[in-house]
């Protein structure tokens, strides 16, 4: 007789840039210097915490996490994107039910010809407690398309917000020094 024997290879311990194609919970456990879009969350329900790590690039168009399913979760962590077209997180269309917690997402040369640092198709998303920088004011710090139902509260923001067929809640939100 012969025993079959499978068991998942995809760790919930995170040390460099990849898919992340199993519902469940993610730990980065290091920085990383991304040179491709670092994290694809391709699978409902996952969470990622950074853990106060940073994803850093300077390649032109990586974007620290794109997300193409709901109920995604993440936080602790920080993007610091130098380069131009690159986005903080990137959603697909209707992906919802979104959550950012206690995190910071920067680009100090961002092109005003990118889409957003926060690039969210994404119903129902909640943002908390998280500071989305531009280097420059004119530049989309939040691009958001189709997300009716989400939540900005107890953060800061400098650089432009662009609301496209929704209405955004903003809560105890800076936004290029006054609150709003």
């Amino acid at each position: 007789t012969s025993d079959t024997v499978s068991f998942d290879v995809d760790s919930v311990n995170v040390t460099v840039c990849r898919d992340l194609t199993i519902s469940r919970n993610y730990t980065l456990l290091n920085d990383i210097t991304a040179t491709i879009n670092c994290f694809n969350l391709n699978s409902e329900n996952i969470s990622f915490d950074g853990k106060d790590n940073y994803i850093s690039s300077d390649s032109s168009g990586v974007d620290c996490f794109y997300v193409g399913a709901s109920g995604w979760n993440i936080s602790n962590i920080n993007c610091n994107l130098s380069s131009t077209n690159g986005r903080g997180i990137s959603t697909d269309d209707s992906m919802g039910n979104g959550k950012v917690e206690n995190s910071n997402f920067y680009n100090a040369i961002y092109s005003v010809f990118s889409i957003g640092i926060l690039d969210l198709f994404s119903p129902n998303t909640n943002i908390t407690n998280t500071n989305i920088t531009v280097g420059d004011t004119g530049a989309h710090a939040m691009n958001w398309v189709s997300a009716s139902g989400s939540i900005v509260r107890d953060s800061y923001i400098r650089g432009k917000i662009e609301n496209e067929f929704v209405s955004i809640e903003y809560i105890n939100v800076t936004y290029d020094g006054v609150d709003v």
